[in-house]
């Protein structure tokens, strides 16, 4: 192996990113969507280069279910390379174009959705409106990548170490203005 072996695999960072929101009201209705979302980066997929590495890290446990589709005589129809003892090959252990994937993503940041009650339900009241909405944050993602979570940042320049993925989160509210 020499320098004429290695190839750019791609960029870590984005060809562009994207945002876009959109608000709208009906009646005593709102609604409020935000997107956002990069394209054209790749990322180096760390956490898979650890839990598919049989032993080459010292692990031979906990090990990512993949590995139960590696190669062997009886199944050859797959792109996970065979499990042995120590990688004397180097399949899981060097660094790969097998470990590089698409970083592109779509993804539902935020959505609430709201009803402003009629003022004739609370005219008695000193409020000047009253308003229930239920919000959710990072509600789905749409993305090739494997791992945890596609947004990895650029303080790892690309590289997903498994962090922690961004929580789903759904929150319902009451506002009452005075």
């Amino acid at each position: 192996m020499n320098n004429n072996d290695f190839v750019n695999l791609g960029n870590p960072y984005p060809k562009f990113s994207y945002g876009l929101s959109y608000n709208m009201t009906w009646k005593n209705f709102d609604l409020n969507l935000f997107f956002q979302g990069v394209y054209g980066n790749k990322i180096f997929n760390g956490l898979k280069f650890i839990s598919l590495n049989p032993g080459g890290t010292g692990q031979n446990y906990n090990m990512d279910r993949e590995i139960l589709n590696a190669w062997t005589p009886q199944n050859t129809n797959t792109n996970i390379p065979r499990v042995v003892q120590g990688d004397p090959s180097g399949n899981y252990s060097k660094v790969s174009d097998f470990y590089v994937e698409d970083g592109s993503y779509l993804r539902l940041k935020n959505l609430t959705v709201g009803y402003s009650l009629p003022r004739e339900l609370y005219k008695k009241l000193d409020v000047n409106k009253i308003r229930v909405y239920v919000t959710s944050n990072n509600l789905f993602t749409i993305t090739k990548y494997t791992g945890f979570d596609p947004e990895v940042g650029m303080e790892t320049y690309g590289v997903d170490t498994g962090r922690y993925p961004q929580a789903r989160s759904f929150i319902f509210g009451l506002e009452v203005g005075f």
